[in-house]
């Protein structure tokens, strides 16, 4: 199913958080599950596959950007309004087609950008007219480990799973 995906867009609130939302003055924080962070953090410096991984998302966040960098994320984007766009943007820059890049996205303005990606995921807790297009839904919510069963399933499909489990094992 996701044997050719060389790039993947990730939405942040309803995706790498759960979505919720602390109505402040300041930056509201998010809150990221440990999982998925080992499972990014894994893929990017454990793993031998070449897969970019970007966040996109239409809030503004200083700590969303150190976040990224310390999971060697290859781009975080805060404060986009046209995520399309800067998709379309990205796959040109990087030479990769639309058809190998995938979007997990939650929520309507996630859509268009599914629709667009050659493959698209959703986590459990994603509005009924974002599973109904998504290619693959995790039986886990938003910030709740859909991230961490989402690369999983892209490794063991790949069978590469197994080289990361033994590095751990390994302490390496």
């Amino acid at each position: 199913m996701f044997e050719n995906v060389k790039i993947i867009f990730l939405d942040v609130d309803g995706v790498l958080t759960s979505g919720e939302v602390y109505v402040s003055g300041k930056e509201s924080p998010r809150i990221m599950y440990v999982r998925d962070r080992l499972a990014l953090k894994a893929l990017k410096e454990k793993s031998s596959e070449d897969i970019k991984i970007y966040w996109v998302t239409a809030r503004p966040s200083k700590h969303l950007k150190r976040a990224a960098r310390e999971l060697k994320m290859d781009g975080v984007y805060t404060g986009v309004s046209d995520k399309l766009k800067l998709i379309r943007k990205i796959l040109s820059s990087s030479g990769i087609e639309a058809a190998r890049a995938m979007y997990v996205g939650d929520d309507l303005v996630d859509m268009s950008c599914m629709k667009f990606c050659g493959s698209s995921c959703a986590p459990r807790d994603a509005t009924p007219e974002i599973k109904k297009i998504a290619d693959f839904i995790s039986t886990s919510p938003g910030g709740r480990g859909a991230v961490r069963e989402i690369i999983e399933k892209i490794l063991k499909e790949r069978g590469k799973w197994g080289e990361i489990v033994r590095k751990f094992d390994q302490g390496s």
